[in-house]
């Protein structure tokens, strides 16, 4: 007696059973219930059928088209592309299977396969305009429309009010020596089929990635001419004209998209709410309202309205309602962030953004909102990290690479800053401020020549700008040119005469050229006006103290601290005033006295803290130190002093590590907070870690005997004598003694043999 074979598919969870020894009447039957799932739209349960279809005859072409048809489906791109490939090698005249194959891995980046796929259907069929189409989309390496543009719209939300977000679709790189032959492909596509939307579609992609904006508009609209009511064709018109800031030109189409359904309603009410037309607004959404739709979506945008309006009480029920129904709700939270920000509680809203950005890891706007806040509170490097993740999310949002540039130059790392500025003129080469950013960069970075072609692109674009003239003053210094530095930065001066830049480098200039006189009359006249003002404090201090006048420096250096107690220059300079007056003593019990009558005051007791560091009266420092850390965790002066002090003697070195962390992401570019922070991962042994730290020490303050002195005993032990002799044969020549110095002969000694 013949028994049945049985088959357990323990991956799929499948038992089967069948009496017959031929596998393909059991595909047969696997085929045809696939069939029968898949007209009933059980895409699932069809894809379980044709897995079993597939492995009883894995060269079955049909097979695997059907079962990447019901991977496509269920959105498994993935599995779609590699059932399809397969499917396409063993039904190599399907031109149908071909194409979805091509198509398949054109969207997944592998544009040369793709073109492989494309090229094989036109030697079957020449006249195959999707095919044509997707052989020109390969020869560009661009992927598909809808994504794109999608992108696009989320870069527009991201900073509405910025010109000329995006002036093309930026993030693609035109293919070298094939630009030619993917636009004849596209033509070649609208003579094949000249009536039919998608082929101008295509042309235009083409032209708007390679620049050629007018073009690119005049395809979008021969598209809608032969298709008016075109969802994709609306939104890619008010998409190019938005972002070339023709907002105004955009409203017919944004209107046309509203009478295709709540998506393009929605976008409308954006375009109102972005321009400020609020009654505007108001009336599409009373469309919603009228039928009965009060959603959460409806919900959120007469928030939006409501809080533009100054109606803090309405937006904010508006908002709670959605939270009530939606706690994890990102959009509703950065509603509410706004919310708080607007009532003066940056603390909340950013608690609010960082539970958004728990619940939609993946929102390109909670992480650029993150990082404006974070910026707003000097955490440099969390500002960063979230405008970076901003741009992984969506590598079109140009306001989150211009964010970087300027936060990399502030946070002293020019480099990047470059790269971050450069990234975003690719995409929009006419923004005036991304190009100063980058001639900022390059100057920092030493590419004088560069920087130098940057600012007179600028000049003839933007011969009225202070900022221009500020920064050709910053080259010619560079050069030591200082006739044409004084008269960039008077110029600029004379063009806004608040230019801080402008007016800070030029005090300096005078400064160093011995003209004291001419640096405090143009700081004390401004000062006058904004006697709060801490950067003109700390300027007007600088000239003061230049001049010899020490008694009003000290003032100023006081009314600075009072207005920013975490400015740790200005403890550093008034700490120099006392040393190099030997009133130590005398400024100790004058700060005390202050401290009997407000003894919560931070600043009075930073003060007194570094007068008995300076006396070295450590022991003493340090319990003032630490009883200002329990009075305010984040006093950023007391974080990196009280730091420095258990580095030097080698106490507590992970909480030591901790508070230089805390005043790195305050401090993130001072030489000071650098050099602690550094230091301590020296004494840890994590020289990797050390090194970059300290060279941004030295950069900053390149004159320090100290820093130098840390930065070449890092490079000894990571085993670069050479640099280590440089470096502290520097620190030797600027000083006969500093602390440390036996150690630093000890190693020149040793790597001079």
């Amino acid at each position: 007696m013949r028994t049945c074979h049985v088959m357990l598919l323990v991956a799929l969870g499948t038992p089967l059973t069948a009496c017959s020894h031929d596998p393909r009447v059991l595909q047969r039957d696997h085929m045809r219930r696939g069939d029968s799932y898949f007209a009933k739209s059980n895409y699932y349960s069809a894809i379980i059928e044709y897995r079993v279809a597939v492995q009883l005859d894995a060269t079955s072409g049909e097979a695997r088209k059907k079962l990447g048809s019901a991977y496509l489906r269920v959105n498994d791109s993935q599995h779609a592309l590699q059932e399809y490939v397969r499917a396409a090698d063993l039904l190599p005249d399907d031109l149908d299977v071909q194409l979805t194959a091509g198509r398949l891995l054109h969207l997944a980046g592998q544009f040369e396969e793709a073109k492989s796929r494309a090229r094989m259907v036109l030697q079957k069929d020449p006249r195959n305009v999707e095919a044509v189409i997707l052989l020109g989309s390969t020869l560009l390496g661009m992927k598909d429309v809808d994504s794109a543009i999608g992108e696009l719209e989320d870069a527009i939300r991201l900073d509405p009010h910025q010109s000329s977000i995006y002036t093309t679709l930026g993030a693609f790189e035109l293919s070298k020596g094939r630009t030619e032959q993917a636009e004849a492909a596209f033509r070649q596509a609208v003579e094949l089929e000249p009536d039919a939307p998608r082929v101008h579609v295509a042309l235009g992609y083409y032209l708007w990635a390679a620049r050629r904006i007018p073009e690119a508009e005049a395809a979008f609209k021969r598209a809608l001419e032969l298709d008016p009511k075109s969802v994709l064709v609306n939104r890619l018109l008010a998409t190019l004209l938005l972002t070339t800031n023709r907002v105004a030109a955009a409203e017919p189409y944004l209107k046309t998209l509203a009478l295709t359904g709540p998506a393009g309603r929605f976008s409308l009410i954006d375009y109102y709410l972005a321009s400020g037309r609020f009654k505007d607004a108001t009336d599409v959404i009373g469309l919603f309202i009228a039928e009965g739709v009060v959603s959460v979506q409806v919900k959120l945008r007469l928030a939006a309205i409501r809080l533009s309006e100054g109606r803090m009480p309405d937006a904010t029920t508006l908002i709670d309602e959605v939270l009530l129904e939606e706690p994890d709700n990102a959009a509703a939270l950065l509603a509410k962030a706004q919310i708080l920000l607007a009532d003066n509680r940056p603390v909340d809203a950013l608690l609010r953004v960082e539970q958004a950005a728990e619940a939609d890891p993946k929102n390109a706007a909670v992480q650029y909102t993150l990082g404006r806040l974070y910026a707003s509170r000097n955490e440099y490097r969390e500002a960063i990290a979230a405008f970076n993740e901003a741009l992984k999310i969506n590598p079109r949002a140009v306001a989150a690479q211009e964010q970087l540039a300027r936060l990399y130059l502030i946070a002293g790392d020019p480099r990047n800053a470059v790269h971050a500025a450069t990234e975003a003129l690719n995409a929009q080469s006419e923004n005036g401020d991304l190009r100063l950013l980058l001639a900022r960069g390059l100057l920092a970075v030493g590419e004088s020549a560069r920087a130098e072609s940057e600012a007179q692109v600028l000049l003839k674009q933007y011969p009225a700008s202070a900022a221009v003239h500020a920064l050709m003053g910053s080259i010619y210094q560079s050069r030591d040119n200082t006739v044409e530095a004084r008269r960039a930065f008077e110029r600029a001066l004379e063009l806004d005469r608040n230019d801080r830049e402008a007016l800070t480098d030029l005090v300096a200039l005078e400064v160093q050229s011995h003209h004291s006189d001419r640096a405090l009359d143009l700081v004390e006249e401004r000062l006058a006006k904004n006697p709060r003002d801490p950067q003109l404090l700390e300027l007007a201090a600088r000239a003061r103290a230049t001049a010899g006048d020490l008694r009003s420096a000290e003032q100023l250096l006081k009314r600075l601290i009072a207005e920013d107690s975490s400015n740790l220059s200005a403890y550093g300079m008034l700490g120099q005033l006392y040393m190099s007056q030997q009133r130590l003593e005398e400024a100790r019990l004058e700060y005390e006295r202050g401290l009997a009558e407000n003894p919560n005051s931070i600043a009075l007791q930073t003060i007194v803290a570094m007068i008995l560091e300076a006396q070295n009266k450590t022991d003493e420092a340090q319990r003032r130190y630490e009883r200002i850390l329990e009075m305010d965790s984040g006093a950023v002066v007391a974080s990196n002093n009280l730091a420095w002090i258990y580095v030097e003697r080698s106490q507590k070195l992970d909480f030591a590590l901790q508070l230089a962390q805390r005043a790195k992401q305050r401090l993130p570019a001072d030489p000071r907070v650098n050099d602690t922070l550094g230091w301590i991962y020296f004494k840890k042994n994590l020289t990797g870690q050390a090194i970059p730290l300290l060279e941004e020490g030295v950069k900053g303050d390149s004159t320090n005997a100290l820093h130098l002195h840390h930065l070449g005993m890092a490079y000894y032990q990571a085993g670069d004598w050479v640099k280590a002799r440089q470096t502290l044969e520097r620190a030797l020549k600027l000083t006969t003694w500093f602390p440390g110095i036996e150690d630093a002969r000890r190693v020149l000694a040793i790597t001079g043999t």
